[in-house]
């Protein structure tokens, strides 16, 4: 894990390159570092586990940080030990109203998976780091989210353009680069924000709704008209329609775009008579 530089005239338990002096200690050490050991007694020993750092502070100031797992030994006197755990963590963003590009209201859901990779940030510049991506994530899915429409217009020969039902990778991008951003601050990596769900807000679902099965039914009625004008066509060139005078010819298309296009079932009727 890396450890941030400290403040001048602050005394830290970072590694140097040659042998560790007063000033620089030596981070991850097995015995006491502290020159108070010396003088009293040894008073406690811990273990640091996997995917855990423990930010040392003597009196008051930052001393060093605790990676490597083991057994350790350390006089707690005048010392404060912040445990922070640096494993793998995610985060439930519950439905968030927000507006999308066109201005209609949208419920929106996220899942955000981050982890602590600088203990001392994550310690000492923020009060509590899965507080803190808590509260900036919410602003962030809004900020992104209302970008975008929900989905685009079906008008025929318009320009595409990305919604949040077809981009999902690009607002997820977004929105975990505008976050990373937000958290730096607090020693924390964000690894993915997806979004979880996305509906229209109750108030307009229903419109919606019908919207959609409009255009849904528009679009199966034009792709019906091509198909029986294309039916039409080729029965009025082909062989079995060539004996007929041209008005049959043109009644008999007539009645075929009919029975093709109509919605009901065709009903066949028998002429009596000349």
């Amino acid at each position: 894990m890396d450890v941030a530089a400290s403040a001048p005239n602050v005394r830290t338990m970072e590694p140097t390159a040659g042998a560790p002096s007063p000033v620089d200690k030596e981070d991850n050490s097995m015995c006491s570092s502290y020159g108070m050991d010396f003088i009293i007694p040894l008073t406690s020993c811990f273990v640091v586990s996997e995917r855990e750092a423990v930010v040392n502070l003597f009196c008051g100031h930052y001393y060093g940080t605790i990676t490597s797992p083991g057994f350790y030994f350390r006089n707690w006197v005048c010392v404060e030990g912040r445990r922070i755990s640096t494993a793998i963590q995610s985060l439930d963003i519950a439905n968030v109203k927000t507006a999308d590009a066109n201005g209609n209201p949208l419920l929106v859901s996220g899942i955000v998976s981050w982890a602590v990779v600088d203990a001392r940030r994550a310690a000492l510049d923020v009060a509590e780091p899965r507080r803190f991506v808590a509260d900036q994530a919410p602003a962030v899915l809004k900020r992104v989210v209302a970008q975008y429409p929900y989905e685009a217009e079906s008008v025929p020969g318009a320009e595409e353009v990305p919604t949040l039902r077809t981009e999902t990778e690009v607002v997820a991008s977004r929105m975990m680069n505008l976050l990373q951003e937000r958290v730096d601050v607090a020693g924390v990596r964000i690894l993915s924000f997806q979004l979880n769900e996305l509906s229209y807000a109750p108030e307009i679902a229903q419109a919606m709704l019908k919207r959609q099965q409009a255009d849904a039914l528009v679009a199966a009625r034009a792709k019906i008209v091509a198909g029986a004008v294309g039916i039409a066509r080729d029965a009025a060139a082909s062989d079995c329609l060539g004996a007929m005078t041209d008005q049959e010819r043109a009644r008999t298309v007539r009645d075929l775009l009919i029975v093709l296009v109509g919605e009901r079932e065709a009903m066949p009727t028998v002429t009596v008579g000349g």
